[in-house]
């Protein structure tokens, strides 16, 4: 009994001093951890969904507040394709590039935003087969995407086909092209021809209103050459003109058919788009133009049609330049000619060009006096859609 008696006294004395460095433990671990603050959680699961509109180029009809014009009005369809990457910076440039939507049909339904989480702006490309619903990626270094689109007026044209990187996990490449079949017709109109979109990019950091998350706003813009001629009189003067010709000074067959190669850079920071023309048919005579571009209010009207565009072949944009060009009339029974020199027939893929000729009584004369060269998606001129200020 006296033996137990000391063995529960040693207890007590081991158990006391064990406690003891326990609760000392405890209270130390509490003051010498450091307050770790919660990191804020990036989104998951946002979905990529898209917007178009064509901009603000000239003639372009305004639909919207901000005076853009929504593509729907001229297309009900566009094919996108989106690319991120997994290296680089905007410092240094971002690389090793990932396809994340190879050709996705996006289709326009009126009334239908936010009805799903990938269509907050009435386009929709879930649905359709082999495409599936896209989510954000925000450990990407970058996201870039482009499209094109056919106007549904064009009715059945050919479709352009897409020319990816040879790689695509990892890639290095730099730039991924769009072919865009193209024949010249001299009754085409703005509502035939083919559109491309601008580069959208973004790092989600350097890009204002264009963050991961939010709606990609593809803006879309012809990507054929415009052409148009203008005749200016002496104030109040009456003056009939006849047998217009406006063509190549040689008679050179003109390229009537071929390709417009748009590249987009898929690496790096670039947003411009670079173009080829590439010719698979000559035709049989020299490209011409006959009617000159006239307003309803002009004093002189040379032909019953009114604001005349050529659309034509980006021929500048070849590895064959355009030769110079000579226009040729008739004015009041008596032939005049000028010759336009072939730094002046340059066209460019995406560019419209006004020819400006002064006819004068005396002689008569007609003499080339000035070009001007617009981009499509640009509106510079403040004559209203006119020709007031020429």
């Amino acid at each position: 009994m006296i033996k137990s008696k000391k063995k529960m006294k040693l207890y007590r004395i081991l158990i006391i001093p064990f406690m003891a460095l326990c609760l000392f433990s405890c209270a130390g671990s509490g003051q010498e951890e450091p307050d770790v603050p919660t990191q804020p959680e990036e989104p998951k699961g946002v979905s990529i969904s898209f917007g178009g509109n064509s901009g603000t180029w000239q003639d372009a009809p305004t639909t919207r507040a901000n005076k853009e014009t929504g593509l729907e009005t001229i297309s009900k369809t566009f094919k996108v394709w989106g690319y991120k990457t997994t290296g680089g910076n905007y410092t240094s440039g971002f690389d090793q590039s990932q396809n994340v939507m190879d050709g996705y049909t996006v289709n326009w339904t009126q009334q239908t935003a936010n009805t799903t989480s990938s269509n907050t702006a009435d386009w929709e490309y879930v649905g359709i087969a082999n495409q599936t619903i896209k989510y954000w990626d925000y450990s990407a270094t970058s996201y870039r995407f482009f499209a094109y689109s056919i106007p549904t007026a064009a009715g059945k044209s050919s479709v352009p086909s897409f020319q990816e990187p040879t790689s695509i996990e990892g890639s290095t490449a730099k730039y991924a092209s769009f072919s865009i079949p193209f024949t010249y017709n001299k009754d085409a109109t703005a509502v035939t021809t083919p559109y491309i979109s601008d580069l959208w990019l973004s790092d989600n950091q350097n890009f204002e209103n264009k963050k991961y998350g939010a709606c990609v706003k593809l803006t879309f813009a012809p990507i054929i050459t415009k052409v148009r001629f203008r005749f200016n009189y002496l104030k109040d003067t009456k003056i009939s003109i006849t047998d217009i010709v406006f063509k190549d000074i040689n008679d050179e067959h003109s390229p009537t058919k071929g390709n417009i190669i748009a590249s987009y850079p898929i690496t790096g920071t670039g947003t411009k788009a670079s173009y080829k023309w590439e010719t698979t048919e000559t035709g049989t005579e020299p490209i011409k133009f006959t009617i000159p571009y006239e307003e309803d209010a002009d004093l002189n009207h040379q032909a019953t049609e009114r604001k005349k565009w050529y659309y034509v072949p980006p021929l500048g944009d070849s590895n064959k330049p355009q030769g110079a060009y000579i226009i040729s009339a008739t004015i009041d029974g008596k032939k005049s000619t000028a010759t336009i020199p072939a730094e002046y027939m340059q066209w460019k893929a995406g560019y419209q060009y006004t020819y400006i000729f002064k006819i004068t009584v005396a002689g008569p004369n007609i003499a080339f006096t000035n070009m001007q060269v617009e981009k499509w998606v640009e509106t510079p001129i403040k004559n209203n859609g006119g020709t007031e200020d020429w």
